[in-house]
């Protein structure tokens, strides 16, 4: 049965010259999972947006949205829920059990009911041993399935998703596509789920929407449309087994998830040797050393930083990892010096310059305008007029983003103000660049470009500090990983050892081809050792 209807949708912003959205059609069954995907700026959040009455931005739009056969208008609010991609920005209570409760009593749910419905839901998504939390204490996997809970209990018919998986650890991330699945399987929910990690989500999806410059380009069955995808923006955060599938000739049918995957690389291919492992040489001095970091926020809780030591040398890209809520975005605020330890340690060295990229880059600007907020910046760090310009359209042209200078932060979407505030950072010239979630947000090709700047700023002797949940940036990134737990460093190595040795924490490419060879834990190193099998009687 027919769910959603969208006919000749077309939508334009106030001012903008051109459309965000032109002539998109489609229609979503009761019971599917839609993987909204497209570049950057590409209208996936728009589209999502105007599927939800009171979200629908404001501006000219044009075409017709049906939702159960009727206006989008005339839906009731509970009907269509909808999760962000900043897991913060949704919760509005102190304490979880009241965060469940929100929904239904906005909604003027009878209050026996009210308690029967958070109880159940509480139960089903596993949220009971922390039902009487504070919302502020739960870790950032924690407060995105209590926005997915908090939108459940109202009983909605669709669920859209924007990002959600973007600042989840890799645990928390399958845990929460678990959950979606759940509700699909047992309770018939339909769901649209706008984002650009799609490693674990492709394989419980059963159709795929493509975006490109505002214009739905595919739609369809996803086993039937991702092979003929091209536009690497996409294909390129596809699952790793299906990058080897499609980067060692498209042997057989596309794998999907890493038990396919397995099963269809030793169907195909055999490997004669191991990857030959990158050690790490670095001649150069420490650029940053922390000796036996402790730091709390209150004076009698608990240390999230507790005794850490770390270094990063000149020149040298450390990725950091570890769990939602163990600390990474405490260390590189105290590396920053925007929080100070009260035990132990930390020196970046004399007339060094660190900047920081948060995690909430909307944080970063203040101004009208991207461009604005740049020249506000170079003021403040000193520079005179000339330099200033010369520095931000420098940046802005670095990270592609010189066409939208003029443009209001707020008003882009969440790719492009990640590439904005990368390119702000980049005016101050750093000697130290720590990056929290860098790749957030990102199409594969802002990430590849993003894999690009980085490198360079390595060559030309910045150290940079990157935390991250992307496994595959990681890999091919870094000159050496570390696992953040408990506080302390309890892993340092280079990504090919320190991948391979970890089951969690890993590659899909690792996962996928640890059975036939060692070490290899990127696309490229799998599918650089594959030699095709002779599979002829």
């Amino acid at each position: 049965m027919e769910i959603l209807s969208v006919k000749n949708l077309n939508f334009t912003y106030p001012e903008a010259k051109e459309k965000s959205l032109s002539d998109v059609s489609f229609c979503v069954n009761s019971g599917d999972i839609v993987l909204l995907c497209g570049e950057n700026g590409s209208g996936k959040t728009t589209l999502l947006k105007m599927l939800k009455k009171e979200l629908s931005p404001f501006g000219k739009r044009t075409g017709e949205i049906l939702f159960r056969g009727e206006s989008i208008e005339s839906a009731k609010s509970s009907d269509i829920g909808f999760v962000f991609q900043d897991v913060d920005s949704q919760i509005v209570c102190d304490k979880v059990w009241h965060e469940l409760a929100f929904t239904l009593e906005n909604t003027g749910t009878e209050t026996m009911q009210m308690r029967r419905r958070v109880a159940e839901a509480a139960g089903y998504f596993g949220i009971t041993q922390w039902i009487y939390k504070n919302t502020s204490e739960l870790s950032g996997g924690q407060k995105q399935l209590l926005n997915l809970a908090s939108v459940t209990v109202g009983v909605p018919k669709m669920i859209l998703l924007d990002e959600p998986l973007s600042q989840l650890d890799p645990i928390a991330c399958v845990d929460f596509i678990n959950t979606v699945k759940r509700l699909n399987e047992d309770l018939g929910v339909t769901f649209i789920i706008s984002e650009h990690r799609t490693g674990e989500l492709v394989s419980v999806c059963n159709k795929i929407a493509v975006m490109k410059q505002g214009k739905l380009i595919s739609y369809g069955n996803i086993r039937e449309k991702l092979p003929e995808i091209s536009n690497e923006a996409v294909f390129g955060n596809m699952p790793d087994c299906a990058k080897i599938w499609r980067d060692t000739g498209k042997k057989g049918e596309c794998p999907l998830n890493v038990k396919v995957g397995k099963n269809w690389l030793s169907e195909n291919f055999s490997f004669a040797s191991s990857a030959p492992i990158k050690e790490f040489h670095n001649e150069y001095d420490n650029t940053l050393q922390c000796k036996n970091v402790h730091f709390r926020y209150s004076k009698h809780g608990e240390d999230i930083i507790n005794g850490l030591s770390f270094s990063c040398k000149k020149g040298e890209v450390h990725c950091i990892l570890g769990a939602n809520g163990s600390g990474k975005t405490t260390l590189v605020k105290l590396i920053s010096g925007v929080l100070k330890p009260y035990s132990g340690k930390i020196n970046i060295g004399k007339g060094k310059r660190a900047a920081l990229l948060v995690q909430n880059v909307k944080n970063m600007f203040v101004c009208e305008s991207v461009e604005e907020d740049l020249r506000l910046y170079c003021q403040n760090l000193g520079l005179d007029f000339s330099e200033g310009e010369d520095r931000t359209y420098e940046a802005l042209e670095l990270l592609g983003v010189a066409d939208l200078r003029h443009r209001h932060p707020f008003d882009l979407s969440g790719g492009e103000l990640q590439k904005c505030a990368i390119a702000k950072l980049l005016v101050s010239k750093p000697d130290i660049l720590l990056m929290d979630e860098p790749t957030k947000s990102l199409d594969c090709v802002a990430k590849d470009n993003i894999k690009d700047i980085i490198k360079d700023l390595s060559l030309n002797g910045v150290s940079i500090v990157a935390v991250t949940h992307d496994t595959e940036f990681a890999a091919e990134i870094s000159d050496r990983c570390s696992l953040l737990f408990d506080g302390e460093i309890t892993a340092c190595d280079v990504p090919q050892r320190f991948f391979s040795d970890n089951s969690f924490y890993t590659t899909g490419a690792s996962k996928i081809s640890r059975d036939y060879t060692d070490f290899a834990v990127t696309c490229k190193q799998v599918s650089a050792l594959c030699t095709e099998k002779n599979n002829e009687p």
